[in-house]
């Protein structure tokens, strides 16, 4: 069993095929899409929404919806930087309000890669 909603999957993927910068891959076991660039994920399908990583200035503003809660994987009590979990009843809703998956999309895209650590 997986823990993620596979009508999300289907639905970003649609949305994402012809982006030549973007490539399926996975995030903490989840499946989602990642620059090529620069290796940094634009989002990823997790439990009933997906997850996503914002501009600092966009962040909290986006924190006062109802269908956002900060990301805190696993047993984890603060949250995981600017990433929130957006959950939404129909992929199709997402749609109302693109604009935050375009802040995340010009945040991420810009990101610098990570840099390799010593042994690895």
């Amino acid at each position: 069993m997986h823990n993620y909603r596979d009508d999300l999957l289907d639905y970003f993927e649609e949305k994402f095929i012809r982006d030549p910068v973007l490539l399926r891959s996975q995030m903490m076991g989840h499946p989602g899409f990642k620059f090529s660039h620069n290796n940094k994920f634009l989002l990823f399908c997790y439990e009933d929404g997906i997850v996503i990583k914002l501009p600092p200035e966009k962040y909290e503003l986006v924190l006062e919806r109802d269908d956002v809660t900060p990301f805190m994987p696993g047993n984890d009590k603060r949250p995981m930087s600017t990433w929130i979990v957006w959950s939404v009843p129909e992929p199709a809703d997402y749609e109302k309000d693109w604009q935050i998956i375009t802040w995340a999309y010009d945040y991420t895209a810009t990101e610098a890669p990570n840099k390799k650590r010593k042994g690895k």
